[in-house]
């Protein structure tokens, strides 16, 4: 499938009259995007920190792929204890709830070197708009627009806090990311390596239609302080190369908070969920300098895959076994055309024993599990086709 871009576009629409000059505002602002791949699902989660909540109306996420209003998931609700966003900012956090209300105040560090706290915010389900624009016959773009929830401050201090969102988009296209390379001779290999290319790109004008960028006079793209992209993908996997901005690899250590997390809002895991166990998380962040704000990220990545199973390994045997007999056919076949009666049956088993290895070792060759499935794709879109061209013919009799 063709997608317009590959990452995601985020903005604020600034309210009426509290636009501010770029060199007045303060880069404290932060984005967060982690991308899971897990098992066969995926999952993109976006955590945005507001500096000025005040001054921001809405805020604007763009995704290329179609996305629905069920497959966005307010995840406020379930980060509601010290631990959980202990791990997911690294640091070690205080929570402090407050019962009934759309927010909680949060901290982050130790004393004496606390920062300023900042409110999580919950999100009203109500105030969360999916727009699909199409772009072009093949490919369209989804528009996430996010209201603030009515606040009612416990404390008169929480008005000028911070506010921190984290929503999930579940059921993520994993192509949109990741471009998976085989190798052509990978069906006489025992063991192969696959590649999967990461591209994943933050707020990166560059290739994005314009459609997508044109918006009204008070939407303005952050100024950042940091961007952070971590890609969460099977420990056995290897990264050869990478962008500028990679930072590092590192282990979900407390495995039992992870798996809660991942699960959100149903928070059921092991046996009944999906688990972090074998998985490691790649981290690409790109920082403000000297009070200017970062502009983008650009999350490029090589990751390499050696795969081997027990059906690759009988696969692999039966080709040498059949190799051995198709040469021993040849070999027969050449020898017994000088001077053979064609008009033998012993001539003529000569070719069935020429074709019939001939026909299994090209099955072989030619079909895996890849293959297999994109057949079956293939197959389904065009009854799915067929159909619909059917039920719109019979619609109009």
């Amino acid at each position: 499938m063709n997608y317009p871009f590959s990452g995601i576009i985020v903005r604020y629409l600034r309210r009426h009259g509290t636009s501010v000059k770029a060199d007045e505002q303060k880069v404290k602002d932060q984005l967060h995007v982690n991308l899971w791949d897990i098992g066969e699902k995926s999952y993109v989660d976006i955590g945005m920190m507001i500096s000025d909540p005040l001054t921001v109306r809405e805020i604007w996420v763009d995704l290329p792929w179609r996305v629905d209003h069920s497959h966005v998931v307010d995840l406020g609700p379930g980060l509601d204890g010290d631990k959980i966003l202990t791990a997911i900012f690294n640091e070690v956090a205080t929570y402090e709830g407050v019962s009934g209300e759309h927010y909680a105040a949060v901290t982050l560090g130790s004393r004496p070197k606390q920062e300023e706290p900042f409110l999580l915010v919950r999100l009203d389900p109500r105030k969360l708009d999916c727009a699909y624009t199409a772009v072009d016959a093949q490919s369209g773009v989804t528009r996430l627009r996010i209201r603030w929830p009515v606040l009612n401050y416990s404390k008169n201090e929480h008005r000028q806090y911070r506010r921190y969102i984290r929503v999930r988009i579940t059921h993520a296209p994993k192509d949109v990311f990741f471009s998976t390379f085989r190798p052509k001779d990978r069906n006489l290999l025992s063991s192969s390596a696959i590649t999967r290319l990461l591209d994943f790109r933050v707020n990166v004008r560059r290739g994005v239609p314009d459609q997508v960028l044109l918006g009204e006079p008070t939407l303005e793209f952050p100024r950042l302080r940091k961007v952070h992209v971590f890609a969460i993908v099977p420990r056995e996997t290897e990264l050869p190369f990478h962008s500028e901005g990679y930072k590092g690899c590192r282990s979900l250590e407390d495995e039992e908070i992870w798996n809660s997390y991942i699960n959100l809002p149903r928070r059921n895991h092991g046996h009944q969920g999906e688990t972090v166990k074998d998985y490691l998380g790649y981290q690409w962040t790109a920082s403000g300098d000297d009070g200017k704000p970062a502009k983008d990220l650009v999350a490029l990545g090589r990751f390499v895959h050696v795969t081997s199973s027990r059906w690759t390994n009988a696969r692999f045997v039966a080709v040498v076994m059949l190799l051995g007999t198709l040469g021993s056919a040849v070999w027969d076949v050449v020898k017994a055309s000088f001077g053979a009666d064609t008009s033998s049956p012993s001539w003529r088993q000569l070719f069935t024993w020429l074709l019939a290895p001939a026909g299994l070792l090209l099955l072989l060759l030619f079909v895996d599990r890849a293959t297999a499935r994109e057949w079956a794709r293939l197959v389904k879109q065009g009854w799915l086709k067929l159909r619909d061209s059917v039920g719109a013919w019979w619609a109009d009799l």
